[in-house]
């Protein structure tokens, strides 16, 4: 069939070279080239499907952002790994709250806070590392966040003892000087 069609168009070449348009179809076309086309309408389906799935795509972003959020806070301080941790933990947070309110009620150099503050910071860096811990390699970590806790509360006593035995000494001398006068 493709055979006879190819032979037709060879047997008839000239007649369908013979027939040109007419010339309005092509000052039409001349017509139309110099212009520039107007802005393209988009349908309204378009837009639909557009911003239904931009909603989709929000949608699915937040549940996996809350699944990863819930991960993240699964395990993040001791009380969390088990119960005998949680007793230390709230031991040692009552500890370093009350030794911090008196330190408070004492003129004391802020770079004790600084200090602290060093290492409440390497504490949070702790708890994203049990986050992140396999689960039978926890104890190593549970130790130095203990450690941290102690070392936190044996800066506040030491702190604590030099500012009252310099309170103490400070208050001989006044009492000293009261007296010589």
């Amino acid at each position: 069939m493709k055979d006879n069609l190819e032979d037709f168009i060879r047997s008839n070449r000239a007649d369908f070279d013979m027939e040109s348009p007419d010339l309005k179809v092509w000052a039409g076309i001349d017509k139309n080239l110099g212009k520039k086309q107007g802005p393209r309408r988009i349908s309204l389906w378009r837009n639909f499907a557009a911003a239904a799935s931009v909603l989709i795509l929000l949608g699915l972003g937040t549940l996996i952002g809350m699944q990863i959020n819930q991960q993240d806070t699964a395990r993040q301080s001791l009380a969390d790994v088990s119960l005998e941790h949680q007793e230390l933990q709230q031991y040692y947070e009552v500890q370093l709250k009350e030794k911090k309110a008196l330190l408070a009620s004492h003129h004391s150099d802020p770079t004790v806070y600084e200090d602290l503050q060093q290492l409440e910071s390497f504490l949070e860096e702790l708890k994203g590392e049990l986050q992140a811990a396999p689960k039978d390699s926890e104890e190593q970590i549970v130790r130095a966040m203990i450690e941290n806790y102690q070392d936190r509360l044996e800066i506040l006593e030491r702190v604590l003892s030099r500012v009252k035995s310099g309170s103490t000494e400070s208050q001989k001398l006044k009492k000293d000087e009261t007296i010589n006068l």
